[in-house]
């Protein structure tokens, strides 16, 4: 029988990586869908969205990505959501590692007096 530990931290792995993916899938195609990591990878006031973005003095040439966007304000909010996903998809990682290195407590089977 295993340690519930162990069982703990290998499902808690597998969902923050499975969490990471989602972020960054969704991210692209559905910003409604990481809106809750406006508030943590935004400035006050601003909103993730997935808009075209050309930066103040870039050329005309627009690109798909995420923003933290106002009606002033524009910043690129790529960088700040792969930190998270990225920090995520490790965290994961290190609980699926540590899952299998929980120490199990030792048994020891009943003592018995021997009969030779």
């Amino acid at each position: 029988m295993e340690h519930g530990a162990s069982i703990f931290l290998r499902w808690a792995g597998r969902i923050l990586i499975l969490v990471a993916v989602f972020i960054v899938v969704a991210s692209l195609f559905l910003p409604k869908a990481v809106s809750p990591l406006g508030s943590a990878v935004c400035p006050s006031g601003t909103t993730l969205d997935n808009t075209r973005y050309t930066p103040p003095a870039a050329p005309k040439n627009e690109r798909l990505e995420l923003v933290c966007t106002s009606r002033t304000y524009t910043e690129t909010a790529a960088p700040k959501i792969l930190l998270v996903s990225g920090g995520l998809g490790v965290a994961g990682i290190v609980a699926i590692f540590f899952s299998g290195r929980i120490v199990r407590p030792q048994t020891k089977g009943p003592v018995v007096p021997g009969t030779f």
